[in-house]
């Protein structure tokens, strides 16, 4: 009986899940939202801009270098904005998914470079290291 229970309850989650997947990757973005998106992808592929994470109050923000434009995404609602124009927007949690991952995707992208640099000058610092020690 126990594993009959077991049974129903994984089944129940698994459907559940199925379910939400489905929902959730089928949803088409209108007009306002690809522009949104195409704007945070603009910002955030630029190595120049600045992207802070702020993980204690769960927001990314997006700066261009000379900060013109600055794009505020949180959980529920962003912000865009420069110097004559303020927009703010409520969003839903399937945009505000897909946002996030467009700025993270970019953020581990810039990480790896600096991680390669770092590797790099360890290497080079190693080297210099020996180098010095071997005379």
């Amino acid at each position: 009986m126990k594993q009959v229970k077991i049974y129903l309850k994984w089944s129940y989650l698994r459907y559940k899940n199925r379910a939400r997947n489905s929902y959730n990757g089928k949803r088409e973005l209108d007009n306002n939202e690809r522009l949104i998106r195409d704007i945070v992808v603009k910002i955030a592929s630029n190595p120049k801009n600045s992207i802070l994470v702020s993980p204690i109050s769960n927001r990314v923000h997006i700066q261009t270098e000379d900060k013109s434009y600055a794009v505020i995404l949180s959980e529920n609602r962003v912000k865009i904005s420069n110097h004559k124009i303020f927009i703010e927007t409520s969003i839903d949690p399937f945009f505000s998914k897909m946002l996030y991952s467009i700025a993270f995707k970019y953020v581990e992208k810039y990480r790896k470079e600096v991680d390669k640099n770092t590797s790099k000058n360890e290497l080079n610092g190693l080297n210099s290291i020996l180098t010095q020690l071997t005379k």
